[in-house]
């Protein structure tokens, strides 16, 4: 069977840790990944402890600040590992994936 995935970029941590829609994806096998900028090392462990609870596959998916140019791209892979390295020493819990976004720095895209 295919694996079933969804993406969460824009929820609040505090709120995705929190909703009972956790449930429903862990009833119907659908993995979590979810969005982690620096600074929000606290809410990733929270929400990948309320997935092991739940018994939900749960991924990262680490971005950067918008400054750093958010995605991963041959500009900032330094600091992207950093950053990967920091979060996953954080969340203390069972990650079953790590998503990595290769885009070109955003603010490109912005222009």
């Amino acid at each position: 069977m295919a694996r079933r995935r969804i993406w969460s970029e824009l929820v609040p941590l505090d709120v995705l840790a929190e909703t009972p829609a956790l449930e429903a994806l862990a009833a119907r096998r659908v993995q979590l990944l979810f969005a982690v900028q620096p600074g929000q090392e606290e809410g990733a462990r929270r929400v990948v402890a309320r997935c092991a609870s739940q018994g939900l596959s749960v991924g990262l998916w680490p971005l950067l600040d918008d400054a750093d140019g958010r995605w991963l791209h041959p500009g900032n892979a330094e600091r992207f590992e950093a950053w990967v390295r920091t979060l996953l020493d954080a969340v203390e819990g069972p990650i079953d994936a790590l998503a990595l976004d290769l885009e070109p720095p955003i603010a490109e895209l912005r222009r």
